[in-house]
């Protein structure tokens, strides 16, 4: 079984490959939305600066820690232009969002990783961030879009619909800022929180959106990971059917047994017809076969920050059940064996060699997530 030691472990070698690659700029990469040209990325460093912390809890390397700070202070000298609150977004335009422009996804993240600063330091100002990033989200993204209150993808008018992965990830975000601030966001995480949980389907998995059938590793892991992490801030009973199937069946469908995960889930030719054409069109005929998998011997192994957001939900999940950290740790050991390469980063996925800085950031971040889980005193696996 994987040890904390060897998880710590992976971690350094993994910081030491980042270091080489783009030293102080710890942001900067390829991704597969950008594969020929480096830019800088917000979400980066919120998970390197996350990853960080934890390395410097374990191991008490003052570097660790200054590049934890640093990223923070990065990320809070470069925020989205135009709002007076904290946001942050993607270097390159986006289906109708410009470069910088502000995305809930990535203004969560950016959150997540100054709270875990302030649960760590105890210094307000990092506080302070976390909830003027709150403040921009409530302001610019909750709205009611078809008789229901979500949280919207961007404030651009493109993204005015629901896209349960980001809408779960901001509650994840606002409800753990409501553990020390703010008790008027209440009302908000509760209005979003009900068109998540019945927006579950039969097989208790949720589609990417209401204009997409799509159901993937990535996104539904998303969607499990914002519900667990607004289950460990409001400890909500009444929820727990919900995330508790869904967890169960991420792993049945998506994984198997020794860890390797699936791409996308396996549907029928009955959804088809849910299919926009104009989807069809674009990604042709083939492609959109491959997304359902229908050609189910191409069905591709899910992206490498698919096995990441796995990781870091069934870590999430275990505080509820001890059980689902095995699925973490099954996930991790494929991962470790199959796409890790001996310089210290992670393949896309194993048919594919490239390593998208993006996708480094994300797995960084859960490898920290599932060590401080495994530093537990109910919990040795060392």
């Amino acid at each position: 079984m994987t040890s904390l030691s060897q998880v710590i472990d992976t971690m350094e070698q993994m910081h030491q490959w980042r270091n080489n690659f783009n030293g102080d700029q710890i942001g900067y990469g390829y991704d597969e939305y950008s594969k020929y040209k480096g830019l800088i990325y917000p979400e980066v460093y919120a998970k390197y600066a996350v990853g960080y912390l934890f390395l410097y809890k374990q191991t008490e390397n003052d570097e660790y820690l200054r590049l934890c700070r640093d990223a923070l202070q990065w990320l809070k000298n470069n925020t989205s232009p135009h709002y007076n609150d904290y946001c942050w977004g993607l270097p390159f335009y986006f289906d109708g969002v410009p470069a910088n422009g502000p995305y809930l996804l990535t203004t969560s993240f950016c959150g997540h990783a100054f709270l875990d600063y302030y649960e760590y330091s105890k210094d307000s100002t990092y506080l302070n961030t976390a909830e003027s990033a709150m403040d921009w989200i409530v302001d610019n993204l909750f709205m009611k879009i078809g008789g229901n209150d979500i949280l919207c993808y961007s404030p651009y008018d493109g993204d005015r619909y629901f896209i349960p992965n980001a809408v779960s990830i901001g509650l994840g975000f606002l409800s753990r800022v409501s553990e020390y601030t703010h008790s008027d966001i209440d009302p908000v995480v509760k209005a979003v929180l009900q068109p998540l949980l019945s927006s579950q389907n039969r097989k208790y998995l949720w589609r990417y959106s209401t204009r997409s059938p799509t159901i993937d590793n990535l996104h539904n892991a998303y969607v499990l990971e914002g519900l667990w992490r607004h289950w460990l801030s409001y400890r909500d009973p009444s929820i727990l059917k919900t995330i508790t199937t869904g967890t169960d069946a991420h792993w049945k469908i998506f994984f198997e047994e020794n860890g390797y995960g699936r791409g996308f889930l396996l549907s029928n030719l009955r959804d088809f017809k849910e299919v926009d054409l104009k989807i069809m069109i674009r990604d042709m005929i083939v492609q959109t076969a491959n997304r359902f998998g229908f050609l189910m011997n191409k069905n591709p192994e899910t992206r490498l920050w698919g096995y990441a957001a796995s990781i870091r939900t069934f870590t999430y999940a275990s505080n509820w059940d001890k059980k689902y950290l095995l699925y973490a740790l099954k996930a991790h050991k494929h991962v470790k064996t199959t796409l890790y390469n001996d310089l210290g980063y992670f393949y896309y996925r194993s048919t594919e060699k490239e390593s998208y800085i993006r996708h480094q950031a994300h797995l960084f971040e859960a490898l920290s997530v599932l060590g401080e889980r495994m530093t537990s005193g109910s919990l040795n696996y060392d």
